[in-house]
């Protein structure tokens, strides 16, 4: 009760203070100076990340005077029951809310943005997900069958931004908390995948870098359709205590590269070289590579008719020290010996329809070499195991405010494990789930 208390008081002060901004802007009717900042380009995404240019830009944006403003925020509650033997039943909320301010700085423009989260009211072990591994609550054990919850900082962030002629641009990302040039765009920024309730199971493979604190970006562009940028960052993961503020620093680097040929497309490739990303493997650095394509088709002139987005996506992680070698049962597999690196990949495919501005349809579906999904004290924890799931759900906004879509939707998942897993997550694990829905756009 106390974090849907939360997460309400949150979602209607940032809709509240919008829609009195809003409505003050266009009671006097402001000239725009010129110079003034201009909103958010549709294409911009989580970080420095790019999304196809066409890509529907779900968020309120007022101006007042020479500043630009925009908020955004989404709160799901749900309720979730998984298949016996590893899975359980919970009510648990997924959520954030997003603010930026942009105002004309000489011939640029810089912008504030913050992004923030309740979901530290879940506690240290997150919600319930099935297969999925990545950071630990106790600093001992390994997070599996669980999604860490997110931080309640997830970026504050200055950017500047500067045309450099008529065709090229250059910028400068800083966070104390924020995202570094690597992967695509994290997960609930994409249209393809913000509807659904819960993270991927890949997402210790293309975004979880999503809260770096400590994040210095620089970048180049032209023609709004090539991008490279660099990135320095803390490549330390956020610590089980999701209320508090990291210490920043700045250990890590990245680059990627990232071609929109058209509005409809966007592909990015990147690689991150991150020092020792997890607590529960100090010494140890991991090289990240990934590649992503994401395709956006509007479903007709205006966004009443709906819109049709997909994302295909890889990640490697290769660790650069092996850990300690244990004894592998016949199906789990050990993708190192001593003196070689062990290497991990996932890949994702999902893709989200909305028509009519209130029928969405999504589905993921994900593979992922995954480990740790055992305790410390296990033979087995290090063992890396092919494990796969399709999921698919549909949700309807049956309230549409100005401002605010409330809906209601549906979701389930099938699991493959190995033969040596279904003895611990039975022959077909599943999951279903229902939840509720708050947007604001």
């Amino acid at each position: 009760m106390k974090q849907i208390l939360f997460v309400i008081a949150l979602f209607g002060c940032s809709f509240l203070l919008a829609a009195i901004s809003l409505a003050q802007e266009q009671a006097h009717h402001p000239q725009r100076a010129r110079g003034a900042a201009e909103a958010p380009p549709p294409r911009d995404g989580s970080g420095t990340s790019w999304l196809p240019a066409s890509s529907p830009m779900e968020m309120i944006h007022f101006n007042s005077g020479e500043w630009a403003f925009m908020v955004h925020g989404f709160a799901n509650f749900a309720y979730q029951q998984e298949s016996e033997p590893r899975g359980t039943s919970e009510f648990f909320s997924t959520n954030m809310a997003m603010f930026s301010a942009g105002h004309g700085l000489g011939k640029g423009q810089f912008r504030f943005r913050f992004m923030g989260s309740l979901e530290p009211t879940l506690g240290s072990t997150g919600y319930p997900l099935l297969l999925q591994t990545g950071e630990t609550a106790d600093g001992t054990n390994p997070l599996f069958d669980r999604q860490h919850p997110h931080d309640v900082l997830m970026e504050v962030a200055l950017r500047y931004d500067r045309p450099l002629g008529e065709a090229d641009a250059f910028f400068v990302y800083f966070a104390p908390a924020g995202d570094p040039a690597i992967g695509p765009s994290a997960f609930m920024h994409r249209f393809s995948g913000v509807d659904n309730p819960v993270a991927p199971l890949a997402h210790h493979w293309l975004d979880a870098t999503h809260i770096s604190y400590g994040v210095l970006t620089v970048g180049w562009s032209r023609k709004d359709k090539v991008k490279l940028e660099g990135s320095i960052f803390n490549g330390r993961e956020p610590d089980a205590n999701r209320w508090d503020v990291d210490k920043i620093q700045f250990n890590s680097f990245s680059t990627r590269i990232t071609v929109n040929p058209t509005p409809n497309w966007s592909l990015q490739g990147s690689m991150g070289w991150l020092k020792e990303p997890e607590i529960l493997h100090p010494g140890q650095d991991l090289l990240r590579m990934t590649a992503s394509v994401t395709h956006n088709r509007p479903l007709g002139r205006s966004s009443e008719w709906g819109n049709w987005q997909t994302t295909a996506a890889w990640g490697r992680n290769k660790w650069d020290e092996p850990p300690s070698a244990t004894t592998a049962p016949v199906t789990g597999h050990l993708h190192f010996t001593p003196g070689i690196q062990p290497t991990r990949n996932a890949a994702l495919v999902e893709t989200g329809v909305r028509f009519k501005s209130m029928h969405t349809v999504f589905a993921r579906w994900e593979w992922a070499e995954k480990d740790e999904l055992f305790i410390s004290a296990d033979r087995r924890h290090q063992l890396v195991y092919d494990v796969s799931k399709l999921d698919v759900g549909y949700l309807i906004d049956f309230l549409r405010l100005s401002h605010l879509r409330v809906g209601a939707g549906v979701y389930g998942a099938l699991h493959w494990v190995p033969d040596d897993l279904s003895i611990v997550y039975g022959e077909r694990p599943s999951t279903a789930g229902f939840f509720l829905r708050f947007k604001i756009i």
